[in-house]
This record gives structure tokens, sequence and C-alpha cells, in this order.
């Protein structure tokens, strides 16, 4: 069962709008960061309702995921387009 301290993370990833003008790889990517964020939700969930060095992983993972989304689309936005699609593929 969620906590309703994880329920922001359900809900921000669920009402995601899907129109989109973006390219297809920057909407690939938004739709990762926000698969990770509700991963996120019932990983903390899991570390919330067992808390010990083993649930710690399902927690720390997802979050780990949202981060490497985001620098990934910050790459591809700032720096190439063409770094942006590497790092996104490999990851």
């Amino acid at each position: 069962m969620l906590e309703l301290n994880n329920l922001p993370f359900v809900v921000v990833s669920l009402s995601v709008v899907r129109k989109t003008q973006a390219p297809v790889l920057v909407a690939r990517m938004c739709e990762v960061l926000f698969m990770d964020v509700l991963l996120t939700a019932f990983g903390s969930a899991y570390y919330d309702w067992h808390s010990d060095n083993d649930t710690l992983v399902w927690d720390c993972i997802p979050i780990t995921l949202v981060f490497m989304s985001v620098l990934v689309a910050t790459v591809t936005e700032l720096m190439s387009r063409r770094l942006g699609t590497v790092l996104f593929v490999r990851c």
C-alpha cells in the first residue's frame, strides 16, 4: 500500500500530458523520466513498509534513474542532441 508521502509521485507521473510538440527523442526521454518517477513511488513505499538495508536498494535505484533521466535531458537540451541521444540509448 502506498503511503500518503508517496502519492505525489504517482499523481505527477500519471498526470503527464502526452500531447507534445517536442521531437520524438525528447518525448521518449520525458516518458522514461516520468516512468522512473512512478517507480520511485513504489520503491519508496516498499522501503517505508519494511526499512532495512535490503529494501533501501529498491528505494535508491528508481531515484538514481530519475537523476540519470534529468541529466540526459539537460545534456540534450543544453549541450548536444547527438551526445544526449548516445547517453539516452546507453543508459
